[in-house]
């Protein structure tokens, strides 16, 4: 499985192509609070997901925010 920096790396780059910058910048601001791993990739999925549920955007996005969710999961880390 992938890191989460190498994930959302990609997340970052889908948004960009998808002409979605200030939610990412929305996004980049909602992280700044959180300064644990842990803290960061809860709070950064329960962003995630809320924005998934909300939008509808291609295919690609969609499953990179599952993938990021997994790797949550998978690592022990609890959404907020």
């Amino acid at each position: 499985m992938r890191q989460y920096i190498e994930i959302l790396r990609d997340i970052e780059r889908s948004m960009v192509n998808q002409g979605l910058s200030s939610d990412l910048e929305n996004l980049h601001d909602f992280q700044k609070k959180f300064t644990t791993d842990a803290e960061f990739c809860s709070a950064t999925a329960t962003w995630l997901y809320t924005f998934q549920v909300y939008a509808s955007y291609d295919e690609l996005l969609m499953d990179l925010i599952d993938e990021f969710g997994s790797y949550c999961e998978v690592n022990g880390i609890h959404f907020i």
